[in-house]
């Protein structure tokens, strides 16, 4: 359902998606995460990803293009130096970001480290070179400063996911919260969300932000500065069918160095 609805119009996939029975939804609501841990396959059973090509085209389109404007304004949130600028990358797969980083902003040198499960970490061991490394422990890559960190697609697969967004915001300069779902709901929800890859079928928890809530529980943190839509993540959970989004902060420590300056 979810790849025949990302071709169709969103408007006809809202009204069309309540209409699929439950046990066809790509995320079913779940009591807790520990419920959906025990129902689910878990994360360690999901095929390590590929590298990404992104090819010859100079054309950047959906969500590589709200994810290079989301750079662009932590780039000016932090005001490069002449030395690489340093990045953790909270769940960034296979670098991916770092290609599209190198291929929008050539100007600019990267030291860019991507935190993930340790399979992944093992799996990408061909991939390291002198700016892109992988770790799996977040306080590893933390002990080395960052000026932005990064967090795409990944704050929504963690147990607590706002412990982790203020680990990388005492890290960092700028904070690139970006796919997250903010979710029209009153409160932050789990859900088993179920997969095909790799000619598998896995599933795994996820969480459902509040939108309000959420953005006022990031302010602790920092203050916003940038919000974008993914348009090419779509999803139906607690009768919503909607696109996830993105945030830039600017963080406490960004805001000390200017006050210092």
């Amino acid at each position: 359902m979810s790849r025949l609805a990302s071709h169709m119009p969103t408007a006809l996939v809202r009204h069309m998606a309540p209409l699929v029975p439950d046990r066809w939804q790509r995320f079913r609501a779940a009591a807790s995460w520990c419920e959906a841990e025990l129902l689910s396959t878990g994360y360690s059973r999901v095929p390590a990803p590929s590298f990404q090509d992104l090819g010859s085209s100079p054309i950047l389109r959906g969500n590589a293009t709200a994810s290079v404007a989301m750079l662009a304004r932590a780039l000016m949130l932090v005001r490069p130096s002449s030395r690489p600028i340093r990045v953790i990358d909270f769940g960034g797969g296979s670098g991916h970001g770092l290609e599209l980083a190198r291929r929008v902003f050539p100007d600019f040198g990267w030291d860019w480290t991507v935190i993930e499960l340790p399979h992944i970490v093992q799996a990408a061991t061909a991939l390291m070179r002198p700016d892109l490394r992988f770790v799996s422990d977040l306080e590893e890559a933390m002990d080395r400063g960052c000026d932005i960190a990064v967090a795409s697609a990944s704050l929504n697969y963690v147990p607590d996911p706002y412990l982790t967004i203020g680990l990388l915001s005492k890290a960092a300069l700028a904070l690139v919260i970006a796919r997250a779902p903010l979710w029209p709901i009153p409160d932050d929800r789990v859900a088993i969300q179920h997969v095909s890859s790799g000619g598998g079928t896995f599933s795994y928890p996820t969480w459902f932000f509040s939108q309000d809530a959420c953005r006022q529980r990031v302010r602790t943190f920092g203050a916003l500065d940038m919000e974008v839509e993914f348009p090419d993540d779509r999803a139906f959970f607690a009768g919503h069918y909607g696109t996830d989004r993105g945030v830039v902060v600017s963080t406490h420590a960004q805001q000390s160095t200017e006050r210092q300056q």
